[in-house]
């Protein structure tokens, strides 16, 4: 869990595995339902959930955690 936290891959792992699959799945199973999935819609979604959930990711890291790892190194 500490190399999750304390790295941007980490933060990019996590986000694609909490928020990136769930979502995908979900609007994969939803097109699906709705008798509209096809190749070409499944990798469209595969491959915008997969740079969303790294966008995300990299935010995250960017704009909360590593400000708190430089105010907690710095405190220290």
């Amino acid at each position: 869990m500490k190399w999750k936290m304390s790295s941007l891959w980490g933060h990019i792992a996590v986000f694609e595995a909490i928020f990136a699959l769930p979502l995908f799945l979900f609007f994969l199973s939803q097109t699906y339902s709705q008798g509209t999935l096809t190749v070409d819609w499944t990798i469209y979604l595969a491959i915008l959930w997969t740079v969303l959930g790294a966008v995300g990711g990299a935010f995250f890291w960017y704009a909360v955690s590593l400000p708190l790892i430089k105010s907690r190194r710095d405190r220290k």
